[in-house]
């Protein structure tokens, strides 16, 4: 119950409060550019992407380790460290190698708490999943909202002064280290799972299911490199403007997160199609919208696919997979989001040289076929899958 341990379930919130704060500077991508005109690209999506490169990497590799070999208050306060100091040593950089060492280090802070904050909800609060996944979901947006709002805003004075906005880890940090007690969790495979000899082991379900994941964030992930380019190149605002619309993402994100537990109430297994559903509208209002209230209610969409996508994701892995491995796959799945933002930026360079002249709308034109064939996929697969609900208390 969440009353009877309020100090881990703030300790988890805190987790969830910076999991995407590296959306902090994607407002400024258009001032990276002016800033540093000799460098390609490629090389400016890096100060975004290279983040999410190295917290797939270590959520894959260390997040399965955190809980039984490394202590999650440890490594907790360890990851906010690297990320505070990381995230605000760019305000001093004057070349792009120097500002992508200090983001890698950042980087390895945000892998450490990736999949912490989603394992332990469903570990800690296995009776109230659900509803606390939907708290971590508020929480993690309410942080990416603040974050982007005050990369956006501090952009205006300079593109340096967007790293500042990593000064708000110290928030967590301060949480982590005065709330966060060990949680004491035991790691039991269901005696009925041990009878089939099926422990231990991912199901072809769950490989499918990351596979979708996979796919749909890489298209998805596109609003974070291109709205700014789309905004400024056709006049509909400035930086700090984009950084107003993916704060909109995010509030979006947030009040879905806050109706998760009573949509998924109706919803269950379908819940995995609505999230797929919510991406295909995102590409149609961000590829076909040509004023400023259609690329909102893009924004509005994409922030319900990131937040039902990755809530029915932990939920469904919670009915297939066993609690002795459920921590290694949710590392691995949420590892699969960073993954899918450091390919997006292949994917969005390699579809806008198909249309230059729309170069940073037509990876959304694209994204339509591949969204909705996904969402056809998931509709089929929940129709075929019996679906167990786990009781709400």
């Amino acid at each position: 119950m969440i009353k009877d341990n309020k100090g881990t379930f703030w300790s988890i919130m805190a987790l969830f409060f910076m999991q995407i704060c590296n959306g902090a500077v994607t407002p400024a991508i258009a001032s990276f550019m002016q800033a540093f005109p000799n460098s390609s690209v490629t090389s400016i999506y890096m100060i975004t992407t290279l983040p999410t490169l190295i917290v797939m990497v270590l959520s894959a590799l260390v997040a399965p380790m955190i809980g039984k070999k490394l202590p999650y208050r440890t490594t907790a306060i360890l990851a906010f460290v690297l990320m505070l100091v990381g995230g605000v040593a760019p305000y001093f950089a004057n070349t792009l190698s120097f500002v992508l060492i200090c983001r890698a280090v950042f980087a390895v802070g945000v892998g450490l708490i990736f999949s912490m904050g989603g394992a332990l909800s469903v570990l800690v609060f296995p009776q109230e999943s659900s509803r606390v996944m939907g708290y971590g979901q508020i929480s993690m947006n309410i942080g990416s909202i603040i974050c982007m709002m005050l990369g956006g805003i501090l952009c205006v004075y300079g593109w340096n002064y967007t790293f500042l906005t990593y000064l708000l880890v110290l928030i967590p940090l301060f949480c982590v280290v005065f709330l966060f007690k060990e949680p004491q969790i035991q790691y039991q495979v269901p005696e009925a799972k041990e009878e089939k000899g099926g422990n231990e082991k991912f199901t072809s379900e769950y490989y499918l299911l990351c596979l979708a994941y996979l796919v749909t964030t890489v298209v998805i992930y596109c609003i974070f490199l291109n709205l700014s380019s789309i905004v400024v190149e056709e006049n509909i605002g400035n930086a700090s403007f984009s950084g107003m619309l993916l704060s909109l993402s995010s509030v979006a994100g947030m009040v879905a997160g806050a109706v998760f537990s009573k949509v998924y109430t109706f919803s269950g297994k379908y819940s995995l199609a609505l999230g797929g559903l919510f991406s295909v509208l995102t590409c149609a209002c961000l590829y076909y919208g040509n004023n400023a209230a259609m690329i909102i209610l893009g924004s509005i969409f994409s922030g319900c696919f990131m937040t039902f996508m990755m809530c029915a994701m932990q939920m469904r892995l919670q009915e297939i997979l066993t609690p002795g491995i459920m921590q290694k796959g949710t590392a691995i799945m949420m590892s699969l989001f960073s993954l899918g933002g450091f390919l997006s930026t292949y994917y969005a360079s390699l579809t806008g040289k198909v249309r230059p002249e729309e170069a940073s709308r037509y990876p959304f034109f694209i994204g339509i076929f591949i969204c909705g064939a996904v969402t056809i996929l998931l509709l089929i697969a929940a129709v075929a899958t019996k679906s167990r609900r786990l009781p709400e208390s």
